[in-house]
């Protein structure tokens, strides 16, 4: 038995905080663990191995994987999960290399998909752009078609091995989409996250950034969810985490800086849409605090760029707001775009990137 024969796809690694999460979908019920120097990792919950999850995430130190450069993944086959004497299939292991975003950078290849809404294909054909001089992914939002199966969340990490090869960091936002389905409350347990929170800040190399979160695109009480979520007060919470982020060294100081949401908030949008405008201008009060970059979006399924004081901008943003992804279904089919990012400190270049191929761009 071979590692791909346990492993549904390559490894992805995903920055949060200071740590990585080290994510590898399965075919079969597994164990994991990944070794970084002569230090073991596993995915375990208070000592015990997962194994009925068909997602694996291993959380390792980032310094300790950005000195290694290189990490090994090691799956062991659960035959049947038993009180005593669990029998279990040999163990299959894979090495792969890791490429750190080095802090001597000044020049960044950042790939960016966002409501890709399972279009695998076409999300890794398009991602595969910079080929080996990428940098970074950032998968934000809507990666999937909705969260109503287990199986639907293997999207995320299929796109995202097939895109890094487990070679170089990744970045995960949650969108509007993410919050729907039976397995939607399992998004902080089998996704990146924060101890379970979905918003959280990251530095890779000389880029530090601010991932956000907007949760729902209609009040809570929309009969469209039907009593099923209570993202105001989860924004009110993260509004207040908002205020700590953006004065956080490793961020506001960082020679680049973004901020990451699926939903462009720095937009007012018509009805039903028209939510939290009071809460939304005081995000975009305290992103202006961190002089990003841009705002980097999705969620419109549209390639456009809003500078301060353009019709777009409703609270007196101080920053561009970068929507970059592209979706359009024609006949039955759907047609998606990925963004192509070359990051310089305060320059930005954004292409749209469509069949391979570069179809539009913007500078900021």
């Amino acid at each position: 038995m071979s590692f791909y024969d346990l492993a549904a796809d390559k490894p992805s690694v995903f920055a949060v905080e200071s740590d990585y999460f080290i994510a590898v979908p399965v075919r079969r019920e597994t164990v994991m663990r990944v070794d970084v120097g002569d230090q073991s990792y596993y995915d375990h919950s208070n000592g015990v191995l997962r194994s009925k999850s068909r997602i694996h995430l291993v959380r390792v130190p980032m310094a300790a994987l950005d000195a290694a450069k290189q990490y090994t993944v090691s799956l062991k086959r659960i035959l049947k999960r038993q009180s005593y004497h669990s029998p279990t299939g040999p163990t299959c292991s894979e090495t792969f290399a890791f490429r750190p975003v080095s802090p001597e950078k000044t020049r960044l290849n950042v790939m960016h998909i966002a409501d890709s809404h399972s279009c695998r294909a076409q999300a890794v054909k398009n991602g595969r752009w910079f080929g080996d001089t990428l940098d970074l992914l950032i998968l934000n939002g809507d990666v999937l078609e909705d969260a109503s199966a287990e199986s639907r969340f293997q999207e995320v990490y299929r796109i995202a091995g097939g895109i890094t090869g487990g070679e170089v960091p990744c970045v995960f936002s949650r969108g509007n989409h993410d919050l729907r389905g039976r397995f939607a409350e399992l998004f902080g347990i089998i996704t990146p996250a924060r101890d379970g929170v979905c918003y959280y800040t990251f530095r890779l190399g000389p880029l530090g950034g601010v991932v956000l979160d907007c949760g729902e695109d209609k009040t809570d009480d929309h009969a469209e969810y039907g009593s099923t979520v209570a993202c105001h007060p989860f924004r009110v919470e993260e509004t207040e985490y908002l205020k700590k982020a953006v004065r956080e060294p490793r961020v506001s100081e960082a020679p680049m800086r973004v901020v990451v949401s699926h939903v462009p908030f720095t937009e007012r949008f018509p009805e039903p849409f028209n939510i939290e405008e009071e809460l939304y201008a005081e995000w975009t009060r305290l992103v202006g605090l961190l002089d990003p970059i841009m705002l980097l979006s999705g969620h419109i399924h549209r390639f456009y760029l809003t500078k301060p004081g353009d019709a777009k901008d409703a609270y007196g943003q101080t920053f561009p707001t970068a929507v970059a992804s592209y979706m359009n279904r024609v006949d039955g089919r759907r047609s998606f775009g990925a963004a192509a990012l070359t990051l310089t400190p305060g320059h930005a270049v954004v292409r749209l990137i469509m069949d391979g191929n570069e179809t539009d761009r913007y500078e900021i």
